[in-house]
């Protein structure tokens, strides 16, 4: 899966930081941004790789070359084929561009996607999603997903570019508005496409992890290469926690914790209590 984060940042003379949209805050923030990879099979996620993303007017002025996002995500979508074959690629609606969903398609990946809004869908015209799904509402059949969405409605179209795609219009009731996603895998039945998009999930998950238990955020760095490090090593103690919490060697530590901030917790407990014992021995 596909997506990035913000890291906010109070200090202005730090290379690559900038004013971006923080959408979970609803407001601009002076920050690093990263996009990241993640593999996900349902039951672990492994961080893959990461790149920075700095404002093209930021990298004139320190000689960096610029790449846009949906650049780096096809960076890091090659990247990450040199160690996994994703079943499919997850992503928010921002990185559903033509450049990036038609490298997906070239190489015989399957994506699922949240639909734009203002997306064109070809119903013997074109029509905005938005338009199309208000145009269709006696088209919705209710179907057993396993989730709380009930109803939906499939339609197949070319859009921008001659990617052929499929909408699935989806609701949680009929009088809603409806969750449009969209996806290459014409076969692909509705149920397993939203199985696939709420994987999307898990990175949300292990971004909050990372900044919360892991110190994701805490640096002060001038270059933003060493802030990558940083992140880089915050990757590792990530993966390191996943794979020795899951060992029974470890399970005296652990006891079955599965979260990350859970086994930080028992981390601190079991180093606590040996600090104490060895002060009491040596008293």
């Amino acid at each position: 899966m596909l997506d990035d984060t913000l890291v906010e940042k109070s200090g202005h003379e730090m290379e690559g930081t900038g004013w971006l949209y923080d959408y979970g805050q609803h407001r601009n923030v002076w920050c690093h941004c990263f996009v990241t990879t993640m593999y996900s099979d349902g039951d672990e996620r492994v961080p893959m790789h990461l790149e920075p993303y700095v404002r093209e007017e930021v990298c004139v002025s320190s000689g960096r070359e610029f790449r846009t996002k949906n650049e780096l995500a096809v960076e890091l979508v090659n990247k990450a084929l040199q160690y996994v074959r994703p079943d499919v690629v997850v992503f928010d609606s921002w990185y559903g561009s033509q450049e990036l969903m038609n490298h997906l398609d070239s190489r015989g990946l399957r994506f699922v996607t949240e639909s734009k809004s203002n997306r064109l869908i070809d119903d013997g015209g074109k029509k905005q999603v938005r338009d199309y799904a208000a145009c269709h509402p006696d088209e919705f059949v209710e179907v057993d997903t396993g989730t709380e969405y009930r109803y939906a409605h499939e339609a197949v179209s070319e859009i921008k570019g001659g990617l052929v795609v499929k909408f699935v219009l989806l609701k949680q009731r009929l009088v809603l508005k409806a969750l449009v996603l969209m996806t290459n895998a014409l076969d692909m039945d509705v149920r397993d496409v939203i199985i696939s998009y709420k994987r999307r999930w898990d990175i949300e998950v292990y971004y909050r992890d990372c900044k919360q238990c892991l110190g994701m955020g805490e640096y002060q760095v001038r270059s933003i290469d060493v802030g990558v490090i940083h992140l880089l090593l915050v990757n590792l103690v990530h993966t390191l926690l996943k794979g020795i919490a899951s060992s029974r060697l470890f399970q005296h530590i652990f006891h079955g914790a599965n979260s990350i901030g859970a086994m930080c917790e028992a981390l601190k407990r079991f180093v606590a209590v040996r600090l104490i014992k060895r002060s009491a021995s040596r008293g």
